[in-house]
């Protein structure tokens, strides 16, 4: 499964522990580059931080719920429930707090793929 991970943190991305994990994954750092790589070839799933250099993660959540040909989970240090709420209700799949432990990520992963006929 190919998964595009969106996180501009530059610190220890989850991109490195999921390919332990046997997933194809692609790490970029910025909206833009997100955009592109969607549409260069869009994965199954996106990993994203909402808290990005070169744009609003919620506007990009938007865009690309509105595809819905693969699913979007956020993983975040914005974590207020209202944080988590705005990012349900703009239609995330999943809505995770940093720091998240990588094995729940990986079960969170599997069960959005399942959810959308590829687990």
């Amino acid at each position: 499964m190919r998964i595009l991970v969106v996180d501009g943190d530059g610190g220890a991305s989850p991109a490195v522990y999921l390919r332990r994990e046997g997933f194809d994954v692609m790490h970029v750092g910025s909206e833009a580059a997100a955009r592109k790589a969607v549409a260069e070839s869009p994965p199954h799933v996106v990993v994203m931080d909402v808290l990005l250099p070169d744009g609003d993660g919620m506007r990009l959540c938007r865009s690309f719920c509105t595809v819905r040909s693969f699913a979007v989970i956020v993983l975040t240090l914005k974590s207020s429930v209202e944080e988590r709420i705005e990012g349900l209700e703009v239609g995330v799949d999943d809505y995770i707090p940093k720091p998240c432990s990588v094995r729940e990520l990986v079960l969170r992963i599997r069960s959005v793929l399942k959810r959308f006929g590829r687990g």
